[in-house]
C-alpha cells in the first residue's frame, strides 16, 4: 500500500490569469508529484473560503491522506 503524503499543501493560492477572476489556481506538492488544483469561488464561495483558510492556517501541511480500497471502488 502506498501512502501519499502531502509535503506541502497549497505552495501557491493566487489568482489564475487565464481563468475566470473567481478561479482561484491552489498548487499541492505531495511526495507523488505536484497536483494543481482550480477552485471556483464563482460556484462554491463559501467552500473556497474555508478551504483556502484552512490552507493559509497550514492544517494541511505534513498532512497524510489513504484512500480506501474496497471491490465496489476500485
Amino acid at each position: 500500500m502506498r501512502k501519499l503524503i502531502i509535503i506541502l499543501a497549497a505552495a501557491l493560492a493566487m489568482q489564475s490569469a487565464d481563468a475566470d477572476d473567481d478561479t482561484v489556481t491552489v498548487l499541492m506538492s505531495t511526495s507523488e508529484g505536484d497536483i494543481v488544483i482550480d477552485l471556483y469561488a464563482d460556484k462554491a464561495p463559501l467552500t473556497v473560503s474555508n478551504f483556502l483558510r484552512y490552507v493559509d492556517g497550514e492544517h494541511y501541511d505534513d498532512s497524510s491522506f489513504y484512500r480506501v480500497v474496497t471491490y465496489d471502488n476500485d
